[in-house]
């Protein structure tokens, strides 16, 4: 659409050669604008609005026990998270009445840490607390998870689409949603979370398959705690299989 717009406003104003030239450009102009979109996609919204009904409460009662609930989440997840959390600094809850709507709720986050957006959002693995930790590799291994653009300190998790979109959003994850997984993950292990995003026609993806057979693309979310084993991941039917850490995530 933004294409023909303009192609259609360039033929009655432009001589020909002019005409290719401006085609051209505006075709430019048109994937960048597409390129744009798609990427806002894949970015969790900054801001979580509610509607409220205040039969029970008061809307300020509501905010502070919100914001009391919301504080004491982040709390409990960020004890178990890793000491990289100190680096990346501390999640802040907000949460406040709307300016202009009596009946809504924004909540949104902040850090206290100003490179901590930033940093994050040009990481594709997690960031690495140690370069001479090997994690669970050999020297051969690394270099061949290296060589992928695989992190070479956590085995890889990746998820489906829609159980991705649900842990931008805050969910954890369950066995359900998990595509592939490193071979030997154990329970409590901290594994890197990616989504499957699209995949290729000549490797089709698999649940259950290992990850060197993948040959889609995914995204990196975050670090998480495995529940439990590998194997359980694909036999068990139902039940936690992640939980998502706070601090130390990208997109």
């Amino acid at each position: 659409l933004y294409f023909t717009h303009y192609r259609a406003v360039i033929k009655e104003n432009a001589s020909l050669s002019e005409t290719k030239r401006l085609e051209e450009l505006v075709q430019e102009a048109a994937e960048k604008h597409v390129e744009r979109i798609q990427h806002q996609m894949k970015l969790a919204p900054k801001q979580t609005v509610l509607r409220l009904t205040s039969h029970a409460s008061s809307r300020d009662d509501i905010v502070k026990k919100l914001e009391q609930y919301i504080s004491e989440w982040i709390a409990s997840r960020t004890k178990q998270s890793s000491n990289r959390t100190k680096e990346l600094g501390s999640v802040i809850p907000s949460v406040r009445p709307h300016g202009i709507l009596d009946d809504v709720i924004v909540v949104d986050f902040a850090t206290d840490n100003t490179n901590t957006v930033e940093g994050l959002f040009r990481s594709r693995t997690p960031l690495s607390s140690d370069n001479n930790n090997l994690g669970p590799f050999s020297n051969e291994q690394q270099r061949t998870r290296q060589c992928r653009g695989w992190p070479t300190q956590h085995r890889v998790v990746i998820v489906d689409r829609f159980c991705g979109e649900a842990v931008i959003r805050g969910a954890d994850i369950f066995v359900k949603g998990i595509l592939v997984a490193d071979a030997g993950i154990k329970t409590g292990e901290i594994v890197a979370v990616y989504a499957h995003i699209d995949e290729n026609s000549n490797s089709p993806v698999t649940r259950g398959m290992l990850l060197p057979g993948y040959g889609g693309h995914c995204v990196f979310l975050g670090l998480g705690q495995s529940f439990c084993e590998r194997a359980a991941y694909f036999s068990n039917s139902s039940g936690l299989g992640i939980q998502m850490h706070i601090g130390e995530k990208a997109v």
